[in-house]
């Protein structure tokens, strides 16, 4: 069988391969001799020439031989190549699989800042339009940047917001205060009140419908006042009290 020349290119391959064609054209050769002689005497030119064909057979084999060890020994070392080059293309691959985790768990934890609920997403922030449209200044800024200013924004208006909120507390606590001085302001006026009433005192119808009116709504703290410094001064006069209250009312 005819080997084809293009299957191999390796040029100690092919030597080999060249070698053991004219080995084996060779050894057809001397079969051919011996089959056409039979059992006849050789002369002796045809032994001179059998003997030079046998010496190139040998010679053939012998370097046949070599390049067979040659390529036993070639293909050793393209053996140990090819595991260097394979452990190295391991090692590579099992680099670059290291490399596809790192980077898949880079992106997941990436990913995951990302999508982490932080504290500024949760304020009930104002929207993006209506802060560009009171601040103008920021519409060139970058998504970061704009953030922050909504932040900055947000802190000094809550800050605004709890200041206000201080001083209206502060406001209502002395209202309290205030309030509470004058109910106690009302409650001494009653018992004054309840005090004179048991006095014998002839006051005016007119003068007991606005005590009691007083008592009942505890809201005319200038009426009492008046009421109760007008009652002193008539405790305190010696003119006759019915006269004293027709003259003020």
């Amino acid at each position: 069988m005819a080997i084809q020349e293009t299957a191999v290119t390796d040029p100690s391959l092919c030597e080999c391969l060249a070698v053991g064609e004219r080995t084996r054209l060779l050894c057809h050769q001397i079969l051919s001799t011996i089959e056409g002689n039979g059992a006849t005497d050789l002369s002796d030119d045809d032994r001179i020439t059998r003997s030079r064909t046998h010496k190139l057979l040998n010679a053939l084999m012998a370097q046949l031989k070599g390049l067979h060890r040659a390529a036993i020994m070639s293909a050793r070392e393209a053996k140990e190549t090819t595991s260097e080059v394979r452990r190295e293309v391991d090692r590579l691959h099992l680099q670059l699989q290291n490399l596809y985790y790192e980077q898949r768990h880079l992106r997941g934890e990436i990913n995951a800042c990302r999508e982490f609920p932080h504290k500024y997403t949760l304020l009930p922030l104002i929207s993006e339009e209506e802060f560009l449209t009171s601040h103008p200044q920021h519409q060139q800024v970058d998504s970061r940047n704009l953030m922050i200013a909504r932040l900055n924004n947000e802190k000094a208006v809550r800050e605004d917001l709890e200041k206000q909120r201080k001083e209206l507390l502060m406001k209502k606590q002395s209202l309290i205060a205030e309030n509470k001085k004058r109910k106690e302001d009302l409650a001494s006026l009653d018992e004054q009140l309840k005090k004179f009433s048991t006095y014998p005192i002839n006051l005016s119808p007119r003068m007991i419908e606005l005590a009691d009116q007083c008592v009942q709504l505890r809201f005319v703290v200038p009426l009492f006042t008046t009421l109760y410094f007008d009652i002193l001064t008539i405790s305190q006069s010696s003119r006759p009290i019915q006269t004293t209250f027709q003259k003020d009312y």
